[in-house]
């Protein structure tokens, strides 16, 4: 971990499962648990009590998400997610990110280790109408 200007660079593994508290930054956990969806261990987002009021259901969004990913997810009073790894093998239909732009960026963190379509990937076009195309030359930068 370094900074570079205004920029935080994460490099390297995950070397165990996320406990993080996101009462301040709920924003985070679609991506955080895509994220823990794939970590070495068991993970728990707390502090998720505004999510199932965003533009979709997203406590119960990024559940599904963690399902797709090939992990097991577990709501807990609406306000918290424990997340479990699971296999990484198989074939999914498409993730439906319900037409919430967070949701489709998690799922492109998550498709970098599992692959997998979006159902209407067009919906990050709210916020970030060139995601796709942004997304494409960053990753075409790595290798």
């Amino acid at each position: 971990m370094a900074w570079d200007q205004d920029t935080l660079v994460l490099s390297g593994t995950l070397k165990r499962g996320i406990q993080a508290d996101l009462t301040q930054c709920p924003d985070l956990a679609p991506v955080l648990a895509a994220t823990a969806a794939l970590a070495p261990g068991d993970s728990e987002l707390t502090g998720l009590e505004t999510l199932p009021f965003k533009e979709c259901d997203r406590l119960d969004a990024s559940a599904e998400l963690v399902r797709w990913l090939g992990g097991h997810a577990e709501m807990i009073d609406g306000r918290a997610l424990l997340i479990r790894p699971g296999s990484t093998k198989g074939s999914r239909p498409p993730f439906n990110p319900r037409n919430d732009h967070r949701m489709a960026f998690a799922a492109a963190v998550g498709a970098l280790r599992r692959g997998g379509d979006l159902i209407d990937p067009g919906c990050v076009a709210k916020t970030f109408p060139s995601f796709w195309k942004t997304w494409d030359a960053m990753l075409d930068g790595l290798g």
